[in-house]
């Protein structure tokens, strides 16, 4: 919290908290290292190349220094941290529906962070906690959560390496009904308890850099958990134990949403049989070199299989699908036009995925015709960004084509500015009237298409007359720690 002025009001004023959904604590620390670490690095060079450039379209690249310079010589935004816990509310009349708590950075000051807690935490019935690159948080506030655990709904740890004692604690959360886990070592002690968390409806587990062996780890009891309806498993090696996960998600009837990335699982045909007899089963994200042809055509068996039931009306929770991703690789490319002649059967799509090398001129062009037939009329957000096999040719004829996406608020059509391209006159032209039509789009993200002085005022001239005008924007410029090769 920054100021006091809310509490004074609602010190005055109880009757407020009955208008108060939720309130938030957010505890900052100072950034020892930032997500900009790497961008500002040596190393960062040795995997991107300097980009040229001719002068004219220069401006296509930000210094970072430039763009974060206040941040950063405000240490990210630091803030001190007040001390609440003169107001005293009334637990009996003040009620705070859910506290959302959020810690980043290195704390060295915990008094007046325990203090506030024990202001709110008493007034709270649900609390969701968000811990980020905060060591040793849990640790701290130890004694003060213990005596709200059944409190707890919510907890996400990014970057934070979790103690024997933290890890107990959590376990002893036997409320939470969403645990995520990302970017951190496997906390091995909590993992294998797991199923002390009966409410447990999310589970996140996404590992540090390297595979890790955790399926090994989760006790049998695991499969007991009956509520879990979304699990997300990355960087997890499944070599040995990809059985024992195939029998956890048979036990959960629940399951809407399964995420798998690793590099290999000898089992996968077994894992598809056991996710297609899932009634319940919405979203499946599969990601890692584990998808060759043969899994590839095992993952097309399940989508025939769901394609088929949805023709004899046995499936028809598969009408609700709102968002859709393939994985890239040269098998899902040769059947891209043929997965998107499909979309005609999930109304509801919100959001599609269609990244990273998976699409050419061809099935660009089948794309639009779904969406100029009215089969994508709900879409929210299209994600086209890094298909560089697409030529500006492909591009006009897709942006000439395309209709009937009355919802679309999000289009994304970025390349690699390694594969970046000085956009064709026609080609804008195109682009401005598609942009024109699309009467809900407020963000359009073109990051490798090189925009001079004269596109840029013919886009403007577009926007001033968009129905979303006001809040409009157009990303196009790369943020890179090095300027770029310019050349007259």
């Amino acid at each position: 919290m920054t100021h006091c002025g809310l509490c004074y009001f609602l010190k005055k004023y109880p009757e407020g908290f009955s208008l108060i959904k939720s309130c938030k604590i957010s505890v900052d620390g100072s950034k020892r290292g930032s997500d900009l670490d790497f961008v500002h690095s040596e190393d960062f060079a040795s995997y991107w190349e300097v980009p040229n450039v001719d002068q004219d379209y220069s401006k296509a690249f930000q210094l970072v220094s430039d763009v974060f310079q206040n941040t950063v010589s405000n240490d990210y935004g630091r803030r001190s941290n007040l001390d609440l816990s003169k107001f005293g509310f009334n637990v009996e009349t003040c009620k705070i529906p859910v506290l959302l708590v959020e810690a980043s950075g290195h704390i060295e000051e915990w008094d007046s962070i325990i203090c506030n807690l024990m202001v709110f935490l008493p007034l709270s019935d649900h609390v969701e906690v968000y811990i980020k690159a905060c060591p040793g948080f849990l640790g701290s506030v130890r004694m003060v959560f213990e005596q709200y655990l059944s409190r707890f709904v919510k907890l996400s740890i990014y970057k934070v390496g979790l103690s024997l004692e933290e890890q107990e604690l959590i376990s002893q959360m036997t409320s939470l009904q969403c645990l995520e886990i990302t970017d951190v070592h496997p906390p091995e002690h909590l993992i294998l308890h797991l199923d002390r968390l009966h409410e447990l409806k999310e589970l996140t587990l996404n590992c540090a850099k390297d595979e890790w062996d955790v399926i090994n780890i989760l006790p049998d009891g695991f499969k007991n958990l009956k509520n879990i309806k979304r699990i997300q498993l990355e960087n997890v090696n499944l070599s040995y134990h990809s059985l024992r996960l195939i029998d956890f998600i048979g036990h959960f009837e629940n399951l809407s949403s399964f995420t798998l990335s690793c590099n290999y699982f000898p089992e996968f045909e077994k894992l598809m049989k056991v996710v297609s007899e899932n009634k319940k089963i919405q979203q499946i994200h599969l990601s890692g070199m584990f998808i060759s042809k043969k899994e590839f055509e095992d993952l097309c068996k399940l989508l025939n299989y769901f394609f088929t039931l949805f023709r004899v009306q046995a499936l028809p929770f598969l009408t609700k699908l709102e968002e859709l991703k393939l994985p890239s690789g040269p098998e899902v490319k040769t059947a891209a036009a043929s997965i998107i002649k499909q979309f005609r059967h999930l109304p509801q799509l919100r959001k599609i995925f269609l990244n990273s090398d998976i699409l050419d001129d061809s099935s660009l062009i089948a794309l639009a015709e779904e969406a100029r037939g009215g089969n994508l009329s709900n879409l929210e957000k299209l994600e086209l960004s890094l298909n560089h096999d697409i030529t500006q040719s492909g591009w006009k004829d897709f942006f000439l084509m395309v209709d009937g996406l009355g919802h679309l608020n999000e289009l994304c059509i970025s390349r690699l500015y390694t594969h970046q391209f000085k956009t064709d006159p026609l080609t804008l032209i195109a682009l401005v009237q598609c942009v024109s039509r699309l009467h809900h789009l407020n963000k359009l993200i073109m990051h490798g298409w090189l925009l001079d002085e004269k596109d840029l005022e013919m886009f403007n001239a577009m926007k001033k007359k968009h129905p979303q005008s006001k809040s409009f924007m157009l990303l196009w410029q790369w943020i890179l720690p090095f300027q770029p090769n310019v050349t007259e």
